[in-house]
């Protein structure tokens, strides 16, 4: 109900006419009095203010940041790069770096064994290259490794081999590896237990780089694989094996050794 009166109540107080006013009392005989009543039937009304009400948010929560995104989906946390198709190729006489060693130190690529009982290995050391003057030189970045640091065989016929180990995380079937080396006195590769019929170098093997090859549809395999690099001692006393360059690749990618 909504109802607005303005009323005009006049105060006759002709009941009390007998009675004189006192001094006190301030009598009056027109008294206006305006009345306005609202009354809308619903709740009482609220003070209204340009403020708007705070909103309230979940405890923990910022209603300004953004919400969090999966790791790495959107500019969070990258994820890891993939792990190298070939991981594990080194030329010889180099650290895990691809920096030179120092003559004498063992190369921690390659492990040494034989038939020569007194040069059995474990160990290939880095040699200079023979001193009379045949050896193509060692590289900036691959040197000579042989059976001790003079790399003298003596005056015999022994066999030496040199293993390496690498890993494979591409296709087996489509991996290949090319590479160049030089021996004394001649050299061939196996791979995993099996002959490379592409990868051999004749006598003299020392006087100039040669290139070689592994080519798919050799026995590689997921994992881990072994190269083994023969080397044949026909009786002179220099001995030893250089690795230059080794790369391997399947399909169309190509990752070459820690050095070329």
């Amino acid at each position: 109900m909504k109802t607005s009166n303005a009323a005009t109540v006049r105060f006759c107080l002709a009941a009390l006419a007998a009675i004189p006013c006192a001094a006190t009392v301030a009598c009056t005989t027109d008294v206006t009095n305006d009345i306005t009543i609202v009354d809308d039937g619903g709740a009482p009304a609220t003070a209204s203010s340009s403020t708007p009400a705070p909103t309230t948010t979940a405890p923990g929560t910022d209603a300004g940041a953004p919400a969090p995104s999966a790791t790495g989906s959107d500019g969070g946390v990258p994820p890891p790069p993939p792990a190298p198709v070939f991981a594990g190729l080194f030329a010889t006489g180099i650290d895990g770096n691809g920096n030179l060693l120092a003559t004498g130190a063992t190369d921690p690529h390659y492990v040494l064994a034989g038939d020569d009982p007194s040069n059995p290995g474990p160990a290939a050391i880095v040699i200079q290259p023979a001193p009379d003057g045949t050896y193509t030189p060692n590289t900036s970045t691959s040197q000579w490794i042989s059976i001790n640091a003079q790399g003298n065989a003596g005056d015999t016929t022994y066999t030496y081999t040199y293993r390496t180990t690498f890993t494979l995380n591409g296709d087996p079937t489509t991996a290949s590896i090319a590479g160049s080396w030089a021996c004394d006195d001649s050299c061939t590769v196996e791979l995993n237990g099996t002959a490379v019929d592409a990868a051999s170098y004749a006598a003299p093997g020392w006087l100039a780089p040669q290139t070689f090859t592994i080519p798919a549809g050799s026995p590689f395999q997921s994992g881990t694989n072994t190269l083994t690099f023969t080397v044949d001692n026909s009786g002179a006393w220099a001995s030893g094996l250089q690795v230059f360059a080794i790369t391997g690749s399947t399909g169309a990618s190509s990752e070459a050794g820690s050095s070329m």
